[in-house]
């Protein structure tokens, strides 16, 4: 690893990502829940699941979504993305892991309480129209894996992000099969952290505590990456174009693609910045000098050769 100043077009492109992100997330608002066509969509596809106001969560989608409102469970799991920091004496990684988590649920909940709503546009009104854009559940669960690749090495994110935008996919259908939220809902809570995550590393990039590093990448991690995301848009098209495919499939198959493409996007924009400080000047200047230590000054009670003459003298009638 060679570390470097961060570079332009590194700064740029972290620069630019938060607000890409976020206006993917007013996108998908707009299109899916301020529209009469994305409501009566995504209305078609909750009732065809056979969901509704008083039905009860199924039993397999129950065991997931149970772990995440398990509050002792999630703290561990806060706890253990911090100890991954202190462990690679990331501090300020850490910190900005655990802001980011924090700050990612809490908008979540007051954009989706507060601040945003669902208009009752005449499309399904027998199901719920209550706002439930962005999910929480999605939203923590983004966050999260998004945090670990705050704390880990560059070199091991892919090993990570893979895994982990497998579970925030589950996450997102689970949530979509119990009838808790809607495709528009999944795709708001992963665009929402994303947008944090990388507008903290922004943060981090502008106050000095992260750097560039040039380094070959790694074939495995490479191989990942490419597979994964190759794999999440071809299971998307597979679905979208089957001969017997439902709007229910479609939409699942969506949130599962959209899930891990996001977490292999920002994987792919922190490829190359490592969330540890810069090299101080002062520390680079007293690192010992390269190449072979100087040579000893006189003994006390002894002089320096005085000129070239005098040298050549003792070497000649001093050494044998």
């Amino acid at each position: 690893m060679r570390p470097s100043s961060t570079g332009s077009f590194v700064a740029w492109r972290i620069a630019l990502s938060a607000p890409l992100f976020l206006l993917a997330f007013v996108v998908s608002y707009i299109s899916f829940v301020r529209t009469p066509e994305g409501q009566r969509w995504e209305n078609e596809v909750l009732a065809a699941g056979g969901r509704g106001p008083g039905l009860l969560l199924r039993d397999e989608d129950s065991g997931l979504l149970e772990l995440m409102n398990d509050r002792p469970l999630l703290i561990g799991a806060v706890v253990g993305v911090i100890l991954v920091a202190l462990v690679g004496r990331r501090w300020w990684a850490g910190l900005a892991a655990l802001v980011a988590t924090g700050l990612t649920v809490a908008c979540s909940q007051v954009l989706k309480l507060s601040l945003l709503e669902r208009p009752r546009l005449g499309a399904g009104r027998f199901l719920p129209s209550h706002n439930s854009f962005p999910s929480g559940h999605v939203s923590l669960a983004m966050a999260l894996v998004l945090a670990l690749l705050l704390v880990l090495p560059s070199r091991l994110r892919v090993l990570a992000a893979v895994p982990g935008a497998l579970w925030v996919a589950t996450v997102s259908t689970a949530t979509m099969e119990a009838g808790w939220h809607r495709l528009s809902d999944t795709l708001g809570g992963g665009l929402l952290a994303a947008a944090v995550c990388c507008l903290l590393v922004g943060v981090l990039l502008a106050v000095g505590q992260a750097r560039r590093v040039v380094r070959r990448p790694s074939p495995i991690g490479l191989t990942l990456g490419w597979l994964a995301a190759v794999a999440a848009v071809g299971w998307f098209v597979l679905r979208y174009t089957g001969a017997d495919a439902t709007p229910t499939d479609i939409a699942m198959a969506a949130a599962q693609s959209a899930s891990v493409l996001i977490v292999l996007a920002v994987t792919a924009l922190l490829r190359s910045i490592e969330l540890l400080a810069p090299v101080a000047a002062t520390e680079r200047a007293a690192a010992p000098p390269a190449g072979p230590p100087p040579l000893p000054g006189p003994l006390p009670g002894q002089r320096r050769v005085a000129s070239a003459e005098e040298l050549n003298y003792y070497r000649q009638h001093l050494v044998p």
